[in-house]
């Protein structure tokens, strides 16, 4: 019996789906460059970087390593609507 419901387009979307969630902190900022330990990662990895208590988002660029830490360049940053200035988050 055949019900003409396809379910190929979800099957897809879930194969496409990266299901892990890697993790790091923040050690220092200097100018634009963001060094954090971990997650690990290679050159041009986009991230996510959330601020405590989650209500602020940077996306950043891995530009390289140094000492075992993760160079980034910040792209984008997303204030929430109860943050003043994006100097707060620094």
């Amino acid at each position: 019996m055949e019900t003409g419901l396809s379910l190929n387009k979800y099957q897809s979307c879930l194969d496409a789906a990266c299901t892990i969630q890697a993790n790091g902190k923040v050690t220092n900022i200097i100018g634009l460059v963001i060094e954090a330990q971990g997650p690990v990662s290679k050159l041009g990895t986009v991230c996510d970087i959330y601020t405590k208590g989650d209500n602020n988002k940077i996306t950043a660029e891995v530009l390289g390593f140094r000492d075992n830490r993760v160079l980034s360049d910040a792209l984008r940053m997303t204030l929430s609507e109860t943050d003043a200035s994006p100097s707060e988050i620094l």
